[in-house]
């Protein structure tokens, strides 16, 4: 087991202290299956063949930007901005069967793919900041809301992704192979550490009595 193990399991945890106080946000019960997947998929991955991780991850990511879409379907006001969010789930569902089919198949991991998810849910992290500085938007602290700290993990952990995946093919591509392979893993595992650091702290702020977003 790695560090990327062990911040999944902590925050796995974490929900199942706080799972009675999850149910006052809007999909955030969820949260336990969806750690208790992820948590199930990491350990198993360990010591399997690449291709097997590779097909394995393809199918996993699909769950986790359904997830995810739906948790800011869940959780966004606006109606014009929720109808974008449910335009994306027939959408990557069509992409990525067609990228399985006609691309980087199975046994490839789906970068493509991959990439056009962490495009859309930076895009669904900014429609979360939108709603905030609207004038209908009470007074609330942004720190104190349990859904922020789930967005800026999102965003940290998808903006960096779409950094590292650049960096790890221009090193791969110009004989760095072994060092683009510890700079990836090095930064992985930070961005890991960031996105399940940031979920804890959301399920931690779940105590808290459920507060709108916007006025009524």
């Amino acid at each position: 087991m790695n560090v990327n193990n062990y911040v999944e399991i902590i925050s796995l945890l974490i929900a199942l202290i706080f799972c009675k106080n999850l149910s006052r946000y809007p999909f955030f019960v969820y949260f336990i299956p969806f750690l208790a997947i992820t948590c199930i998929i990491e350990i198993y991955a360990i010591g399997k063949d690449r291709q097997f991780k590779n097909m394995m991850y393809n199918y996993f990511q699909v769950f986790e930007f359904l997830f995810y879409a739906l948790l800011f379907y869940h959780n966004l006001e606006l109606p014009k901005l929720k109808k974008i969010v449910k335009f994306f789930f027939p959408f990557y569902i069509i992409c990525f069967i067609t990228n399985q089919l006609f691309g980087q198949g199975i046994y490839e991991y789906n970068r493509y793919t991959s990439l056009l998810g962490a495009f859309f849910m930076v895009v669904f992290v900014c429609f979360f900041f939108y709603e905030t500085i609207l004038p209908s938007t009470t007074q609330i602290k942004l720190f104190q809301m349990p859904f922020f700290w789930v967005t800026v993990g999102l965003l940290f952990f998808y903006l960096g992704s779409v950094i590292i995946y650049a960096m790890y093919e221009y090193l791969s591509n110009n004989h760095f192979q072994k060092q683009s392979l510890m700079i990836f893993q090095v930064i992985i595992s930070s961005l890991n550490v960031i996105l399940y650091g940031s979920f804890s702290i959301a399920f931690i702020l779940c105590r808290n009595k459920k507060t709108s977003l916007l006025q009524s």
